[in-house]
């Protein structure tokens, strides 16, 4: 029967994350032990080890709990058996003395654990951006991140520093943390130009990662500033010229709606063109072609 063992180090593998602070290295030493069978096993370059074992009070450099990532593919290797015991021992002995608050290792494992195997390398743990492309001379701008994990369990205690550059401008922006891996800043004061930035992120002092973009300042019309069609001003406007508002849905009344004004009368619309046909070159060469190859057909026939 082993114990688990996990260093403070391991906390940055979403994997073992239970509540997400220190005191999860506590919770994971004090689990029931397990079962493991007496075999050594060499992990490969590539794996990472999340726990060891430990024998009474004596530790050993042998793996329970690894991770591998590989060329795409993602796995989890469980050197032991009996992890029931985790729970029925663990949270289940903690309930029935009256400790409501006994977090489920187990369950939270089992659920980390799936979550990482399941999430792929194409979807973003670190998300910047600004609400805008482009801002008019004098307006704020703003930032808004999004921080998660390898299992896309949001991160609420990330450093997210943003760095604007452009022309001679450079300016630094913290962004606050909000709720469930959000984050929001913002910077006001910047010419017109065009403006990159980058940020950073940090989670317990440690790189965790970036992301960047590019936005512009400069002069906007007023047009362009709500492109969203206002209908109500767009029915005022109807009603007091005397006309009618159309959405795409009654574009079809158009038509009926315009033929029933005392204005509109049926006009018919007469055209007339003349044009030479003798003067038209091409004309004159098809009349010789035609000949010719009739004066050639009459000539094959004999006829001639």
């Amino acid at each position: 029967m082993v114990f688990a063992d996990v260093q403070t180090k391991s906390l940055s593998n979403p994997i073992l994350k239970i509540k997400g602070m220190d005191e999860d290295v506590s919770i994971w030493n004090q689990l029931p032990p397990i079962f493991r069978t007496e075999t050594f096993v060499r992990i490969k370059p590539e794996s990472e080890v999340l726990a060891t074992i430990k024998v009474n009070t004596t530790s050993l450099n042998e793996s329970l709990i690894s991770s591998r990532e590989f060329q795409g593919k993602k796995s989890i290797a469980i050197l032991g058996y009996g992890l029931y015991r985790w729970k029925l021992l663990g949270e289940a002995a903690e309930i029935s003395k009256g400790r409501s608050d006994a977090p489920d290792v187990l369950t939270t494992f089992f659920q980390n654990s799936s979550r990482w195997l399941t999430t792929t390398d194409n979807q973003k743990t670190v998300r910047i951006k600004s609400t805008k492309k482009l801002y008019a001379s004098g307006e704020k701008i703003e930032f808004i991140g999004q921080i998660y994990d390898q299992t896309l369990a949001p991160i609420d205690n990330a450093d997210v520093i943003v760095k604007i550059s452009g022309g001679k401008t450079t300016r630094e922006v913290h962004l606050t943390p909000l709720t469930n891996g959000r984050y929001s800043g913002q910077v006001e004061g910047l010419a017109e130009g065009d403006y990159a930035f980058s940020g950073t992120v940090s989670v317990a002092q440690k790189p965790y990662g970036t992301d960047n973009g590019r936005f512009s300042v400069g002069d906007i019309a007023l047009e362009f500033q709500n492109v969203r069609m206002n209908s109500e001003l767009l029915r005022q406007i109807a009603e007091r010229t005397g006309g009618k508002f159309y959405t795409p849905a009654t574009a079809s009344e158009f038509l009926e709606d315009l033929k029933k004004q005392p204005t509109f009368s049926p006009r018919t619309i007469t055209q007339k063109s003349e044009f030479a046909l003798w003067n038209l070159p091409w004309l004159l060469a098809a009349g010789l072609l035609c000949f010719a190859m009739e004066w050639f057909i009459r000539k094959r026939s004999g006829m001639v």
